[in-house]
């Protein structure tokens, strides 16, 4: 089917913001989305006073059809600079859901969520500078074969193995 290039495109933007958007206080705002490989379910981090990472599933295969609230809430306190899904993620193989974050603040680390069930903390990982010391990373993505991870942080990038 090909599509008239004067017509506009159907927009579902404003169904997905209607639904992120919380008007109860000016500065609770969703800095990113993302979805997952999967494509049955996608990710917002909030910010404002409830720093926390949403997770909502998809009820079809259109991207207006989800669910209104989320399934899965897990909050971090602290605003969440970066997130991501493991690549291999599939919603049929629950060891397999999983996302990564990595947030401002006290003991900054990178952490690994289930993203399945709970939203219970599966792993945490300290990220240190060349001097040894602790440091804050602003950037998180698991390779593509998911097995390692990399993590941006000012003037360096690290990697490990998950």
């Amino acid at each position: 089917m090909t599509q008239n290039p004067d017509q506009k495109p159907e927009n579902t933007t404003l169904e997905l913001l209607d639904c992120l958007t919380d008007n109860s206080n000016s500065n609770n705002f969703y800095r990113q989305i993302k979805f997952s490989p999967d494509e049955l379910c996608f990710s917002a981090t909030k910010n404002g006073p409830n720093k926390c990472l949403e997770i909502r599933n998809f009820y079809d295969n259109t991207i207006s059809n989800f669910e209104k609230t989320p399934c899965i809430t897990i909050n971090h306190g602290w605003t969440i600079y970066d997130h991501c899904f493991y690549p291999q993620f599939n919603s049929n193989n629950p060891d397999t859901c999983v996302v990564l974050t990595t947030s401002a603040g006290n003991g900054s680390k990178v952490r690994l969520f289930d993203a399945y069930s709970d939203g219970h903390l599966k792993q945490s990982y300290n990220i240190h500078c060349q001097y040894d010391e602790p440091t804050p990373t602003y950037s998180v993505e698991f390779s593509t074969c998911g097995r390692f991870v990399y993590t941006g942080r000012k003037n360096a990038v690290t990697y490990f193995d998950v």
